[in-house]
């Protein structure tokens, strides 16, 4: 016996025979110790059958426990629920499962591997008409079949969770039905569910008017995406929100008002969201790097290194280091100040490769303007890096330097 039939049992068992079972066997209890009815009595009788269904189911139950325990560990329940995540959706797939829900003989097959034995379990569950626990399993069925790349049987299952009115479970399936429906190509379908989902006002409210929003602004219609950004914003959502914030920044400066996108990309930032924020304040810095204002990039790139974000902050340094680059167009274009200020923007970066390189240049920059402690700082700066080429570059021109001075000592430092 394979652990799929087992669990199905197991779930034939729980849905026809358990609760209504356990009713009746409890109800006749009560009236035989009441009356002290004999054993031939029809009540009597009608209650002994209860009770073997009863023990029957018993059996059963434990029968199927022990078995998948036998072949997935003591703790088969305590597996993390499957994402349901359509491959190829346009729109960002959003997990849309509660996290708190009880496990499921279907999620705990479909962990397993048994896509069969998970599609059984779900539509018992379904065929079952339990209020709560079919539009679920129409919802984790349409999942399934989403990552099995049956667009078709998706939809219908999502379908099913849609017209069981479930308050939660209903939006949910909208909100992946939209993301599929946008997969497939059919924007009027995919914006029809998100709406559904946005019109329960239910917690995937703010999730759909995310999503709209990007398809939206895909379709080249930005009043339509701003607008549904802003619902998301408004909503005050945890995680929609922040995301809403940030994408309508991106919007707005793709439409060339950066003081809109700044703002928007501000919200995102101020509500210190794990991953919004970093990402939100590095589209800042390239923002402020386009504006021609060095110093705000900088500030909004060190903002991203300081979030401790591995993707974020790696990129932020490498726009920082960048700024090496700028410095020397400004000290072409006879602007030693901005070169300065754009080198040590660089420096202070701590990039592996245009901090030193910065240092060496800085050095140089002041030495030509006479100050020669700021160039030999400097230039010990880019010593000290071991960079391969700015290093040893470096200990040549404090050298130098230093015989200049009359430093004979630091002048001897200087590599043959």
């Amino acid at each position: 016996m394979t652990v799929s039939y087992i669990l199905a049992a197991l779930v034939v068992v729980l849905v026809i025979f358990g609760p209504r079972v356990t009713l009746t066997a409890c109800s006749r209890r009560d009236d035989v110790t009441a009356g002290h009815l004999s054993p031939g009595d029809p009540i009597q009788q009608s209650m002994k059958g209860a009770r073997d269904k009863f023990t029957a189911a018993e059996s059963a139950l434990s029968l199927a426990r022990d078995r998948v325990q036998t072949l997935t560990g003591p703790d088969p329940y305590g597996l993390p629920a499957v994402k349901n995540e359509p491959a190829g959706a346009a729109v960002d797939p959003q997990v849309t499962t509660d996290s708190g829900a009880p496990d499921t003989v279907g999620r705990l097959l479909a962990g397993r591997g048994d896509i069969g034995g998970a599609a059984a379990a779900y539509q018992l569950a379904i065929d079952s008409g339990n209020p709560e626990e079919a539009p679920k399993a129409a919802l984790f069925l349409g999942g399934l079949r989403a990552g099995q790349g049956d667009p078709a049987g998706a939809a219908a299952a999502y379908q099913l969770a849609i017209h069981s009115g479930h308050a939660d479970e209903a939006p949910k399936a909208a909100v992946q039905l939209g993301v599929l429906r946008a997969g497939q190509g059919d924007p009027v379908g995919a914006a029809r569910a998100f709406q559904l989902a946005i019109d329960s006002g239910r917690a995937e409210a703010p999730k759909a008017a995310v999503q709209l929003g990007v398809l939206r602004a895909g379709q080249g219609d930005p009043a339509e995406a701003a607008a549904a950004y802003q619902l998301a914003i408004d909503s005050g959502h945890a995680d929609a929100a922040p995301k809403a914030a940030r994408n309508l920044g991106l919007l707005r400066a793709g439409q060339g008002d950066p003081a809109e996108a700044a703002a928007a990309y501000q919200l995102a930032i101020d509500s210190g969201h794990a991953d919004q924020a970093p990402y939100a304040a590095f589209n800042l810095g390239q923002l402020r790097e386009h504006q021609g204002d060095p110093v705000g990039a900088a500030e909004a790139f060190q903002l991203v290194i300081d979030s401790g974000h591995a993707e974020a902050a790696a990129l932020a340094r490498e726009h920082l280091g960048h700024f090496y680059n700028l410095g020397v167009l400004r000290a072409g274009q006879g602007d030693p100040v901005g070169a300065a200020a754009a080198y040590q923007l660089a420096i202070d970066s701590g990039h592996a490769d245009a901090a030193p390189k910065s240092a060496l240049f800085l050095g140089g920059l002041r030495e030509e303007q006479g100050d020669l402690a700021g160039a030999a700082a400097a230039y010990q700066l880019a010593i000290d890096s071991g960079h391969a080429d700015a290093a040893p570059m470096a200990a040549r021109k404090l050298g130098v330097l230093c015989a200049r001075q009359g430093d004979r000592i630091g002048a001897a430092k200087e590599p043959p």
